[in-house]
């Protein structure tokens, strides 16, 4: 969209670990989502913040056939070769840090990482995770409400008062990501916006740091309360947005500036027997909230839609992605971590792009969900259309389904390459 001549400003808002479920508990972004446009099967390529933000950033990524990486130009570097101011504020995720290549392109970029002393707060954070639970409490508790340790995420207050900021001493178009981390573990939410108590926040923090869901009675009790922690950090966080739009209304840039609201990955809560965002590729990691506000988009809209069609989706040209030959099907990828990180923490995904020695790969379409775990070497299939929550694997019935996908993956030259 122009107005007399000259180009909309451009607002991405990435949320970690947002759920596509809790967009309605959200008040102001759902109403956001009704009056302009929101997307109800939109996909990330992968279920952590290194497998679905290459998607974002890199004009055109193909996550089946590359490697883990960041092609330049970037989006904020297309964007500001068009004209833009860039600025990108990332609340404190090193993954889209400066140290992983994320500052190219923008003109102002704040990751909120502190370098000093790595090395030696990485021993002491080591330590500390020995430490019995009890003691763990007391070390959360003062990490996430009194704010001395550097590994606590800074606060959606923070991020969206230097969003303000920025945008308020923007001269020219400006294109401004903000990435908010209120909804990653640990869910601290400021202590008015939770009935728990400081010390049931810890409890229930540290049962989510377990990373896993069996199907006993108190433990469901407990991931339902984990749940509850969880969307109070999303109302906490929607309470900030809607400081940022009231912004955007007061200062007469509302009705010129586009915005796309989205997150990185979903989060587990004991659907398949895990907490979190682990290398698995099913609905409640990888499907995610997609709400557009952009002139000519209006609805609620049903079709298929990808972290990949976020480019095309921001611009006016020079985005879109090729999508001849698979139209309709949503590539899918993961690392069978077996309890390690997807990637090296500070890896710099221009100069040194991740491989992966095996993957777990996946495809979504309107009525399918194929899961390859290569090293494992075992396949899953769920007809998404009757089996929304995937609780049936059809594959053992579905040979020629199977046999499709399987030839779509060793086509892509992703099986075994190392790519």
């Amino acid at each position: 969209m122009e107005t007399h001549g000259k180009p909309n400003n451009i607002i991405l808002i990435t949320i970690d670990s947002l759920r596509w479920d809790t967009l309605p508990k959200m008040p102001e972004l759902w109403s956001m989502a009704k009056e302009n446009a929101y997307f109800t099967r939109a996909y990330t390529n992968g279920p952590s913040t290194p497998f679905s933000f290459p998607s974002i950033f890199s004009l055109n990524y193909d996550p089946m056939k590359e490697r883990i990486r960041i092609r330049e130009p970037t989006l904020a570097g297309y964007l500001r070769g068009k004209g833009y101011r860039t600025a990108g504020i990332v609340a404190s995720n090193p993954y889209i840090s400066s140290l992983s290549g994320y500052q190219n392109g923008f003109d102002h970029f704040n990751d909120h990482i502190s370098t000093a002393g790595r090395e030696v707060k990485g021993e002491l954070w080591r330590y500390l995770q020995r430490l019995p639970d009890c003691v763990q409490n007391l070390r959360d508790i003062h990490r996430w409400y009194f704010k001395q340790d550097v590994t606590s995420s800074l606060s959606a207050e923070v991020v969206t008062e230097e969003s303000i900021d920025l945008i308020s001493t923007s001269r020219r178009p400006f294109f401004i990501w903000i990435h908010y981390m209120d909804t990653h573990y640990p869910y601290t939410p400021p202590r008015e916006y939770s009935e728990y108590s400081i010390s049931e926040i810890a409890e229930l923090n540290n049962f989510r740091k377990k990373r896993e869901a069996d199907d006993s009675k108190e433990t469901r009790m407990q991931v339902e309360r984990l749940k509850v922690l969880y969307e109070d950090s999303a109302r906490w966080l929607d309470e900030k947005l809607s400081d940022l739009f009231a912004y955007l209304e007061q200062s007469g840039l509302w009705e010129n500036t586009d915005m796309l609201v989205t997150s990185d990955h979903g989060e587990g809560f004991g659907e398949h027997g895990f907490l979190g965002h682990p290398s698995q590729l099913y609905q409640e990691v990888v499907k995610i909230p997609l709400v557009v506000k952009k002139e000519g988009l209006f609805g609620k809209h049903d079709e298929l839609v990808e972290t990949r069609d976020i480019p095309s989706m921001l611009s006016y040209s020079g985005c879109e992605i090729d999508k001849t030959g698979d139209k309709g099907i949503i590539p899918l990828r993961a690392r069978h971590a077996g309890g390690r990180s997807c990637m090296r923490k500070g890896i710099n995904l221009i100069s040194d792009p991740e491989s992966l020695d095996y993957g777990i790969w996946g495809f979504a379409t309107e009525k399918y969900k194929f899961i390859f775990d290569e090293e494992r070497d075992e396949v899953e299939l769920y007809d998404l259309e009757t089996d929304p929550g995937e609780k049936k694997d059809i594959s053992m019935v579905e040979d020629a389904v199977v046999s499709k996908f399987l030839k779509m993956i060793l086509g892509s030259g992703a099986f075994s390459s190392g790519k």
